[in-house]
């Protein structure tokens, strides 16, 4: 059975259909990665589709990734997109098409591409986005989501509409 990722505390493949295409290229089917972090958080990715290629054997291709994480605070974080590459050497995820990050019940942003290094726990992209909380709607160009998705910036041009009527946000 080929191995999804292998890197620190992480764990698991689970059990994976394999299928050829047209081509002859083999792709697990409805893999399912899951398994803890260097800081003991649970995690899941799904893929539709898997598959290497001979070129990059250290490059995974993924057909409608969705990811999901439990912060240290209990909030969970989850990602989904149509496409995504997986670079196993330098632990890049990148992300294309419909990407949609939801950070617990609150915050829901989406943009066209993201990448996300699971070395230093960071989220970054370079297209427009837009975003939606509690508290109003945000957009921009650009983003980055740093210490474990507390800290979320928007590049500008920016836009944001506060709703004067949200009420404090409990953390």
């Amino acid at each position: 059975m080929p191995e999804l990722f292998s890197t620190g505390s992480r764990v698991g493949v689970d059990i994976a259909v394999i299928e050829s295409d047209e081509g002859g290229q083999e792709a697990m089917v409805k893999a399912v990665y899951s398994g803890v972090d260097s800081e003991g958080r649970p995690f899941t990715l799904t893929a539709e589709r898997v598959h290497s290629s001979a070129a990059q054997p250290h490059t995974l291709a993924l057909q409608h990734p969705d990811g999901q994480i439990t912060m240290n605070d209990g909030t969970p974080l989850r990602v989904e997109a149509r496409e995504g590459l997986y670079d196993r050497k330098q632990d890049l995820l990148d992300l294309d098409g419909d990407v949609t990050l939801h950070r617990g019940d609150d915050l829901t942003a989406r943009t066209q591409s993201a990448r996300i290094d699971l070395n230093t726990s960071t989220a970054t992209g370079d297209a427009p986005v837009s975003g939606t909380a509690s508290f109003g709607t945000i957009n921009g160009i650009g983003f980055r989501v740093e210490e474990q998705g507390d800290v979320i910036t928007v590049g500008g041009p920016a836009h944001m509409i506060i709703d004067s009527q949200a009420g404090p946000r409990l953390r």
